[in-house]
Parts: C-alpha cells; sequence; structure tokens
C-alpha cells in the first residue's frame, strides 16, 4: 500500500514537470491566466479614483446637506390619485383623506392617462361631452343605477366608465352598519351655496352610497375584476380599491365590540414608464420588505400608501371601530353616532380650525378642488382657500364630522421615513453595478478556456492514452493537473487580493484572497466536467466559454429572486460569485 502511494507522488512529481514545461512553452498564455483578474481589479481600481466620494449627512437627506420634511421636491413620484403628477413633498406625504378618496375616484377618468378620452368618449357630440364630463366629474352624477337621481348623466351614452370603492362580502354588517356609517360619515356635500352655471347646480363631493359597490363574497370580487366585462360599460364600473371583511360580527353581534378582520384589495399594477402603481408589487419579495443594506431614503414606495388611498382606507376602518356606531337591532340601521362618545373630539373653535388647515394640506384634494373653482363650465372663479372659506356652514360642519372621529389628524396625519445616519456615498459603485460582477466573471474566461483546452488536448492527441498505457494512473493525471492550476491560481489570487484593497479599501486583504481563491479553484473542477464531454480541444473551449458566460448572466437575473431561488443557483460558481461582488458593489456604494 505504501509503495502504491509512493508511485502515485512519483507519477505526480514527474507529471507535475510535463506540466510544467507545457506552461513555460506558453508562457504568454499563463501569464494572462494569472494577471488577467488582478489587471481588472487594477484598471477598476483608477476608474473609482476618477469618481470622488461624497459625504452623506445624517437626517433627512436627498443628496449632500439635509431637506425640510415638507419641501417641495421635483423629483418625479408619478401621478397621484386622480391628479396629475407635479412637486410633492420632499418626505413628509400627508394621508389622503376619504373626501379627497370619493373626489378622486370621480375624476380618475377625466385625465387622458386613465379613461375619459380612451373610451370612445370622442365619439360623443361636443354638447354631449361636455355635459356629460361637467355633470360627471363635479355635480356628483355619479350612481350606476339609472333610476338613481344622480345617475350618470344619459349624455354620456354609457361610453364613461367610472371608478368605484368594492366593500365585501354584502350582509347586514358591511351594508347596514358599516356602510351607513361610512354613509352618514360622507353624504353628498355641496361646495357652493349658489349655482353660476347652466345647470343650475352646485358642485359637490360625491357620497359614499353613491361611490361603492357591494360583491357576495372576495370570489365574486375578484371574478369580477377578472371577468370579460370589467370596466366594458357604466354597467361594469372599474374598482379603484376594495375592503374584504374576513372575519365581521353575526347579526346578533352587530353594535358590540366583536372580532373584525379586514384586507384592503388595491391595484399594483406598474403605471405607464414603470412607474409604481397605487400600491408598490410586492411579488416575490420585490421591492424588500426589509433591506439591511439599504442607507439612503427611498421615497418611491412608501408614498404611495399615503397618497394613493391605502392609508385613508385603512383610517375609515380604524375610525369605525374607534367610534362602535349605535345600532338599532330592531329596523337594523345605524345613524352614525358613536357609542364610544370620548373618540370623538370636541367642537372646540381651536379643533375646527385645526382641521380645516388640515384641508388645506391634503395635496389631492386641494389639486382637485383647484380644477373645480377654477373650471369656467361651473363659474365659481375662486382659488382653493377662498372656496374653502365661502363654504356653506352645514357643508364644513358635514367635512369635519368624520375628522373628528379619532384617530384624528390633529397633528397633520404625516407620514415620514426614519432619519437616516451619516454615511459616505461612493457613485462609483452605482455607476457600474449593472456591470461590475460580469466584467469580474469575464476576467477569469481566459482562465476557463486555458483549462479545457489543455486537459481536454491530452484526450484529443491520444497523450492520457499513451501514459495509461506506460503505466500512469488517472488519478495522478488529473492531481498532476489540480496542483499545477491550484500554484498557477493562488499566485493570481494573491495579486487580485492585493489589487483589491484598492478597489474596496475597507475589504480585508484575507476575505479578498479566500473570495478569488476558492472562485479560481472551482474554475478547475467546471474546465474538467467540460473535458469530459469533448474530444475536440477548440469545441470543448468554446462551448466551455459560451455555457460559461451564460452562466454569469444567470447570476445577473436571479439577484432580485426569492432566497431559496438564489440558494439554489449559488451551487453555480459564477452564479455565487455574481451574488458576492453584487453585494461588495452595494455595500461600498452606501458605507458608513
Amino acid at each position: 500500500m505504501v509503495r502504491r502511494a509512493h508511485g502515485l507522488l512519483r507519477q505526480i512529481g514527474t507529471l507535475m514537470w510535463k506540466n510544467r514545461l507545457l506552461k513555460q512553452r506558453h508562457y504568454i498564455a499563463t501569464a494572462f491566466e494569472i494577471a488577467i483578474p488582478a489587471l481588472m481589479v487594477i484598471l477598476f481600481a483608477y476608474f473609482k479614483t476618477l469618481q470622488p466620494n461624497t459625504s452623506i449627512a445624517a437626517g433627512f437627506v436627498t443628496g449632500v446637506g439635509s431637506t425640510n420634511l415638507f419641501e417641495s421636491s421635483n423629483g418625479n413620484l408619478g401621478a397621484n390619485i386622480g391628479v396629475y403628477g407635479g412637486n410633492a413633498p420632499t418626505f413628509g406625504f400627508v394621508e389622503t383623506s376619504m373626501t379627497a378618496l370619493l373626489l378622486a375616484c370621480v375624476v380618475l377618468p377625466q385625465h387622458s392617462q386613465y379613461d375619459f378620452n380612451r373610451n370612445e368618449t370622442n365619439d360623443l357630440v361636443p354638447s354631449d361631452k361636455t355635459i356629460c364630463a361637467t355633470k360627471f366629474l363635479y355635480l356628483g352624477y355619479t350612481n350606476i343605477d339609472p333610476t338613481s337621481p344622480f345617475a350618470i348623466p344619459v349624455e354620456c351614452r354609457g361610453k364613461f366608465i367610472p371608478y368605484k370603492l368594492a366593500i365585501a362580502p354584502k350582509n347586514s354588517f358591511t351594508v347596514n352598519y358599516f356602510s351607513q356609517t361610512m354613509a352618514a360619515w360622507y353624504p353628498q356635500i355641496p361646495l357652493s351655496n349658489q349655482s353660476h352655471n347652466a345647470y343650475n347646480a352646485t358642485p359637490v363631493v360625491p357620497s359614499w352610497t353613491d361611490s361603492v359597490m357591494y360583491f357576495d363574497s372576495a370570489d365574486a370580487l375578484q371574478a369580477y375584476v377578472s371577468g370579460t366585462k370589467y370596466g366594458t360599460d357604466t354597467a361594469n364600473p372599474k374598482i379603484y380599491a376594495g375592503i374584504v371583511f374576513d372575519t365581521y360580527p353575526t347579526d346578533t353581534q352587530i353594535g358590540t365590540a366583536a372580532p373584525i378582520e379586514y384586507t384592503i384589495r388595491i391595484d399594483s399594477t406598474q403605471r405607464e414608464g414603470g412607474d409604481v402603481g397605487n400600491i408598490p408589487h410586492t411579488a416575490n419579495n420585490d421591492p424588500k420588505f426589509v433591506d439591511p443594506l439599504q442607507k439612503n431614503l427611498n421615497r418611491k414606495y412608501y408614498n404611495t400608501y399615503v397618497r394613493r388611498g391605502t392609508n385613508t382606507l385603512q383610517t375609515a376602518v380604524t375610525k369605525f371601530l374607534a367610534c362602535l356606531p349605535t345600532w338599532n337591532a330592531v329596523s337594523m340601521t345605524t345613524d352614525g353616532s358613536c357609542q364610544q362618545v370620548q373618540s370623538v373630539a370636541a367642537s372646540s373653535p381651536a379643533v375646527l380650525q385645526r382641521l380645516t388647515s388640515q384641508l388645506l394640506q391634503d395635496e389631492v384634494l386641494t389639486d382637485i378642488l383647484q380644477s373645480v373653482a377654477g373650471n369656467p363650465q361651473l363659474g365659481i372663479g375662486m382659488n382653493v382657500s377662498t372656496l374653502l372659506e365661502a363654504l356653506p356652514l352645514n357643508s364644513t360642519l358635514a367635512l369635519l364630522h368624520p375628522l373628528k372621529q379619532a384617530p384624528q389628524a390633529y397633528v397633520g396625519a404625516t407620514t415620514y421615513p426614519f432619519p437616516i445616519q451619516a454615511y459616505i456615498k461612493a457613485p462609483f459603485y452605482s455607476m457600474v453595478s449593472q456591470v461590475f460582477s460580469i466584467i469580474f466573471i469575464l476576467a477569469y474566461l481566459h482562465a476557463v478556456s486555458r483549462v479545457i483546452v489543455v486537459l481536454t488536448q491530452e484526450k484529443e492527441t491520444r497523450a492520457r492514452e499513451l501514459m495509461k498505457i506506460l503505466g500512469v494512473r488517472d488519478a495522478a493525471i488529473v492531481l498532476s493537473w489540480y496542483i499545477t492550476y491550484l500554484l498557477i491560481f493562488v499566485v493570481s489570487s494573491v495579486l487580485a487580493a492585493l489589487a483589491g484593497t484598492q478597489l474596496f479599501p475597507n475589504t480585508s486583504f484575507g476575505y479578498l484572497f479566500i473570495l478569488f481563491f476558492l472562485y479560481s479553484t472551482s474554475i478547475f473542477a467546471y474546465g474538467f466536467l467540460v473535458s469530459c464531454i469533448f474530444s475536440n480541444s477548440k469545441t470543448a473551449g468554446t462551448a466551455g466559454n459560451v455555457f460559461y458566460f451564460i452562466l454569469a448572466f444567470l447570476g445577473n437575473f436571479a439577484t432580485n429572486s426569492l432566497e431559496p431561488v438564489k440558494m439554489l443557483f449559488s451551487l453555480l460558481s459564477p452564479v455565487a460569485f455574481t451574488f458576492c461582488i453584487g453585494v461588495r458593489t452595494v455595500l461600498y456604494d452606501f458605507r458608513q
């Protein structure tokens, strides 16, 4: 046994001498195997010096300096509900009120990026189109029931598709208790005490009753929005959002503090240009619920919950639960008054003045009221502040009534992120992030090709067969090449790690050496696998490089996948190396 081992070692030593002679004969190719990864790192380190780092201060920051929470920003956050996108607060977003949401569901079809100009309304004669738009958008004619006094105008000819709020399931609790309370809190509210237009009507805030649809179950709601008739005509309006009660009181429990669970359904379809929908699309954990590597403030996602209705509906249900409305079990009705009287704020002048000022902070409400006040068909001719000051007393009280219900927006109902710590931003890494890992993979492409070629050439030239005839064992042949390349990759990894300390200054030499060395050793295993499949060195080298290149791109595609998927793909060394370089890039882009 000892003699066999001694013989194997002698064979390995002899074969390594042979390998050294082969490498010496092709010294330029061997030098490139060693030097290309290090040269690539040095090249990137040089490029990094051309883009200086930036120190980001602590606090609410978009750039170098701190920013006021409510300072207007020109950054594009996409269109709001019912209004075009414009300057929005930098970080502090005021929650859209239910009054604004009811108005927005009416105004949504007005804009060309939604429905009004897309649903064949251009086929209407100009007079009908004007009447249709004015009555529906401003005068409260929004009910899809043709027998309602506020039915959608006949001048719309069934070509105008409104948006509604969905409630499911349809039962005594949702219709007679929850919705009756909402109807008492959000009736139709006139915005003027006199008409100044040809319609002899005043602009109004649509009522809750005219703005909702009921479905027998959550499945019925899902079937409706996915059906072929959805959004095709007035009788089949679109659904902006829905509240689905999963757990609710029985008929005998209504009016008592019974357990309630609900789900808010809202569209997450991306808008034109890839803009975030009414809420972020959270499939496949993208965007991530928690990103431990994020150090900057990202306002792209959280603002949608505040500005586009999710928080509004959640607050409405919370107000309802805090109120615990009275309930007449005989007539199965409620007048919207609260059993929990302490949940309603006192109607003091200070409270009413503060809640009135809150209406002016609602960007959705003010934008829509601005279009109402300045519409020539309505003949009002005011700005928003003047319009609110001139509201009839009953309208003012009706607008403020639900605002007095806890949770009150007394301090502004403002949502903003936590301030950040100071960090150093290295913009170089974000500039090259899309190609960084690919370039690192390509740096080893020559080494991959050489490993495949030298192993396949032994088969192609029958050299391996001849050595086996002479008594050389397979293990000696494979181990000799493995040790040869182990030495080559040790030298290559040392050089790459030394250069890497300039590109990644906060990462130790030892970590970088382990990273490059372990990845290099996997290249030999990959080359041995490919050489077992092919007998022609040129074919093997070409096919091996192509497949290796595909694996590199696979790593880029799998970067945002779920963790189990990433772990599975990480069994492929190019993918794992891509992930590792990608993490280093993010860490150095935002580092403390």
